[in-house]
């Protein structure tokens, strides 16, 4: 049961009983109910955002391991570079010099290279490389 609330009225110098009228009692629960909706949104949001589904999670690891596997490729990849081009010297300097042969002029060593870029619409977007790399594995 509600205590019965009182205030001090100095004109006639006696208690007088507070009365709380039914609008101010139904606008308290209204605020009070937006305040605890308000909450509840907010924390949704936030929880949300920290918990993920495990939909979610196997996204996360297989979006991880192809990024992994996109590393490794590039890192092969700039191996394989390396190693043509030191081929590349070593055939101009050595061998064509030893059997008196011209060496090989840069167009027609990179002949069959450039040309249309077929995934032109495909790039400037964040996942642009690892989605190029896909198409290109076959995946």
């Amino acid at each position: 049961m509600a205590k019965v609330k009182y205030y001090y009225d100095s004109e006639t110098l006696s208690y007088r009983k507070i009365t709380v009228k039914k609008s101010d009692y139904v606008r308290r629960t209204i605020y009070l109910f937006l305040a605890v909706l308000l909450t509840a949104f907010l924390g949704f949001i936030l929880l949300s955002q920290f918990i993920m589904s495990p939909a979610q999670r196997a996204q996360q690891r297989e979006f991880e391991n192809l990024k992994l596997h996109y590393e490794l490729l590039t890192k092969r990849m700039d191996e394989t570079s390396q190693i043509l081009g030191q081929m590349q010297d070593r055939d101009n300097n050595i061998y064509r010099s030893y059997f008196e042969v011209d060496p090989i002029p840069v167009e027609q060593r990179k002949a069959g290279f450039g040309g249309v870029n077929r995934y032109k619409q495909l790039e400037g977007f964040d996942n642009s490389k690892q989605y190029l790399l896909r198409l290109l594995v076959g995946h």
